[in-house]
This record gives structure tokens, C-alpha cells and sequence, in this order.
């Protein structure tokens, strides 16, 4: 949490901006080891088991971390926002809804016999964990270039052949497809929406881009050595199609991100902002200065930031983060009732602050 006891002049919020922290509190060993445990004992239809699963989080949040350093050396992009911490918190997250979701195709009883193998549901969960960890790869270098000049250019382009590369390699030692990857991070595309990512990764897959450059030669439908039922396939990409999206935009829910700031303003004025927004408003002018117009923070839609529109609205609640939430969250009842409830009440406050039925 950032410390603040008195209000901050608005023209050090870029300064304050970059001191953010995500809270990690959900990523302590102790409390997810005993949220897997419980889970395992409620649902023995899933076959995992609770210390594996909690292993295979550590390694691909460790990994993850990697892949970021490479992605992302501080020397020349060290983000506030979309770093290793929020992709291991989301990660995290999303693991938890994907496993929920599951919860109900396991009581199917066509699909009984593959969630009672436990070394087929356990290389899924390696994949899965894997690519929630890492689920802002692709971001990471699509959004660097907007502001950059040619020598920037080059120089990011070295950084993201050695950050595909890494990628490659630790899919190597997980023994994990490329192709599946790529296709669960595709999924995560909140510029289309999940029905038509959902049809590249089941019908369509020559759609799914090839950004780590592995080439096609090995592709097939996402998942389709790991889950042979194409019926069953589907289902499973939905829930992580739904999960992923939930859990990213569940990052607003992160007591960090809701940290409340007192600002005061060039006329002396005290605004109110969240804690998440400015550090988000740090990391966009750089990393992807396009959004400052089209989140509404520009003075006269002009591009250049105006530190006195920051802040979450209506529109973006409304029309983005709730529907996107909403696709996923009932998951959560499935694998942590209790989390399920504090998300809701957080949920609720949202709802009645911007006006949702």
C-alpha cells in the first residue's frame, strides 16, 4: 500500500505512481496451500493433487518473473502495473475460476473418466497455470513502440527476440505445446469478443497468430493432444476463455488497487482517486499512450495526460470490467466460498457506486 497521511499535490502523482505495489496477501504459501487442500477434499472428481498443483504455481510464477526480466529489463521498460506481480496475482486468480468451472464438467458423466485421471487433469493444470501466469506476454511487446523513436525501436525489438526466446524455451522444460500457449493467451483478447476467440481456438486455428514465430507446421486445435473429446475440449477452453477475463479485470478488487488517495489539485480543490488508477495512468504514458484519449484522461482529447481525469468511470465499469467479471465469478463459489463472498461484497460496492441493476 502506498503510505500517504496527507493529501499529494497533483504534480507528484507521476512520482507516487511509481511506488505501487499489488497486494499479495492471496499469494501467501500457507493460505493457498490450504485453499487447494480444501478444494481437493470437496471435489475428489477433479484428480489433482493439492501439493502439486500448489508446485506447479510456484514454477510458473517463477518463470513467469523470467520471462518479464527478459520482456521488460528495467533499464528500459520497468512497469508499475502489468508486471510479474500482476500477472502472478491474476494468474493465481484465474487458476482458482478455471478450477471451479471445472467442477460442473466433472459431474458430467461422459467426462467423469477423464477428470478421474490424474495425470491427464494434471498436464492440463501444467498448461493452464502456466499461461494465466504468463498471460500479458504478448502485450508486452505489442504496446512498446506507439511513442518510440527508431533507435527505441531497435533496441525493443532485441529485447523481444530474447523474450520469445525464453518463452520458448521454458515451454520446452514444461513440456508444454507453443501452439497451446499461444492460444490460451489469445483468449484473453478483450478486443473481440469470447465466442469468436473461442471459434479460432476450436475451428479456426491457422487465426491464432504465430507471435512467438514457432511456426505452423505443429499446429492443431488448442489443446487437442491434451483433451482428445472435442466436445469436452470446448467446454474446457470456454472456462478458461471466461476465467482469464475475469481474473484480469478482477485485478480492481485488489485492496492495493483500492487504496484511496486524497489529491489535492492546482486550485487546492481535494480529489479522491484510487491508488490503482494512477499507477496505471504512470505506466500508460509510456507504455501504451494511445489510452490515455480513449479512457477519457486527456484535457481536449488531445493525448496529453491530465492528471485531474484519472480515475475509474461509468462507462468503463458498466460496458468492460462488470461483464467481463461477470463471465467467471461464479466459478469462485465453486473452489472458495468464502473468497467468493468477499469478491461479491467488493463486487456490490462497484455496482452501487456507478449504478448497476
Amino acid at each position: 500500500m502506498i503510505d500517504t497521511s496527507e493529501p499529494v499535490p497533483i504534480g507528484e502523482l507521476l512520482f507516487l505512481g511509481r511506488k505501487f505495489e499489488w497486494s499479495k496477501n492471496l499469494l501467501e504459501p500457507e493460505k493457498v496451500r490450504n485453499q487447494f487442500q480444501a478444494f481437493t477434499k470437496t471435489h475428489p472428481e477433479i484428480a489433482i493433487s493439492a501439493q502439486e498443483t500448489v508446485n506447479t504455481i510456484t514454477t510458473s510464477n517463477k518463470m513467469a518473473a523470467e520471462i518479464y526480466e527478459r520482456f521488460c529489463p528495467a533499464e528500459y521498460l520497468n512497469l508499475v502495473y502489468h508486471n510479474a506481480d500482476h500477472e502472478a496475482v491474476t494468474g493465481l486468480t484465474g487458476l482458482k475460476l478455471f478450477l471451479g468451472g471445472l467442477v460442473k464438467l466433472a459431474d458430467k458423466p461422459e467426462y467423469k473418466e477423464y477428470f478421474g485421471d490424474r495425470q491427464k487433469v494434471g498436464k492440463l493444470i501444467t498448461t493452464v497455470a502456466f499461461c494465466l501466469a504468463n498471460h500479458e506476454v504478448d502485450d508486452w511487446f505489442d504496446r512498446m513502440d506507439e511513442n518510440f523513436n527508431q533507435e527505441q525501436i531497435e533496441q525493443k525489438q532485441a529485447v523481444i527476440a530474447d523474450g520469445k526466446a525464453k518463452v520458448r524455451e521454458l515451454l520446452e522444460v514444461q513440456k508444454i505445446n507453443p501452439w497451446d500457449f499461444q492460444g490460451l493467451v489469445s483468449l484473453d483478447a478483450f478486443s473481440e469478443p469470447v465466442e469468436v476467440s473461442l471459434k479460432k481456438a476450436t475451428d479456426t486455428p491457422q487465426a491464432i497468430r504465430d507471435f512467438l514465430e514457432v511456426g505452423r507446421q505443429s499446429q492443431s486445435e488448442v489443446l487437442a493432444d491434451l483433451v482428445s473429446d472435442k466436445g469436452l475440449r470446448q467446454e474446457i477452453l470456454r472456462v478458461y476463455a471466461n476465467s482469464v477475463r475475469a481474473a484480469d479485470f478482477m485485478q480492481i478488487f485488489n485492496p492495493a488497487y483500492r487504496q484511496e488517495i486524497q489529491v489535492r489539485g492546482e486550485d487546492g480543490q481535494v480529489l479522491r482517486k484510487t491508488a490503482g488508477t494512477i499507477a496505471l495512468a504512470t505506466e500508460v504514458i509510456k507504455f501504451r499512450p494511445k489510452m490515455i484519449s480513449g479512457a477519457g484522461w486527456s484535457k481536449n482529447g488531445d493525448g496529453v495526460l491530465d492528471w485531474g481525469k484519472v480515475g475509474m468511470d461509468a462507462g468503463f465499469y458498466l460496458k468492460l470490467a462488470k461483464p467481463n467479471i461477470e463471465l467467471g465469478l461464479n466459478y469462485m463459489r465453486n473452489f472458495d466460498a468464502g473468497e467468493y463472498d468477499r469478491a461479491m461484497a467488493v463486487k456490490g460496492e462497484y455496482d452501487n457506486r456507478f449504478g448497476a441493476s
